[in-house]
């Protein structure tokens, strides 16, 4: 167990490389360049040209709202996520290979996450620089996740999931905003404060928003809950 927890701890390297921003009803990317370049240090022009160049866009091309940018990101930490708590049984596939759940166990980016019947498990994602403000996520039962990115910066906090099955909920943090995106094969599900639950059911995934607002996004339209 001990091991465990070591490995979660180290999983938090450095990094300068480029974090997931969502695209909201409103925006292009010159604006979130002019937003964004004051805190990288940098021009608009410079910054929209990396964002094109990181999302596979040309010059002049805009994405559609709901689109995924990369977005340059100063010196910060990826965390990939690990398992906090677990009731029941479950597997992870990781780089290391198929691992059962355990708390401890270190998620790196791109795992993916299954609970078996009856199981939940408790995934924390993106932990702030200082003190103890992290982003955390409920698997219920016979859920599949993967965790895309789980990312912080000095300021703020980055996490992006994706929902293969089942149902997921993302810890409230009204008073300590982190960005937690749930990409699903209908949409994605965004909101700074968490508090919402996503489910994939038959025919479409659903959407509630819990404790705070969030943005649900698909086919090129956003709806606030």
């Amino acid at each position: 167990m001990i091991a465990l927890w070591i490995l979660g701890a180290a999983l938090a390297a450095e990094t300068t490389s480029s974090i997931p921003r969502v695209v909201h009803e409103g925006e292009d990317i010159e604006g979130i360049a002019a937003s964004l370049a004051p805190s990288l240090d940098t021009s608009p022009a410079e910054l929209a040209a990396s964002i094109r160049a990181l999302s596979g866009l040309g010059d002049g091309e805009q994405p559609e709202v709901g689109a995924l940018l990369r977005v340059p990101a100063g010196p910060g930490r990826v965390h990939g996520g690990s398992v906090l708590a677990l009731t029941g049984t479950g597997r992870a596939e990781t780089p290391a290979g198929s691992i059962p759940l355990a708390p401890g166990l270190a998620l790196p980016e791109g795992s993916t996450i299954c609970t078996d019947a009856e199981s939940y498990a408790t995934i924390r994602l993106a932990v702030a620089h200082r003190g103890f403000v992290h982003d955390d996520i409920t698997l219920l039962s016979e859920t599949c996740a993967v965790v895309e990115a789980a990312r912080s910066q000095p300021n703020s906090r980055t996490s992006l999931v994706s929902l293969r099955r089942g149902s997921l909920s993302v810890r409230s943090a009204a008073e300590t905003p982190g960005t937690v995106t749930v990409r699903t094969r209908d949409g994605l599900t965004t909101g700074e404060r968490g508090g919402f639950r996503v489910t994939i059911e038959d025919e479409a995934s659903r959407t509630e928003a819990l404790y705070s607002e969030v943005s649900v996004i698909g086919a090129g339209e956003e709806l606030p809950l």
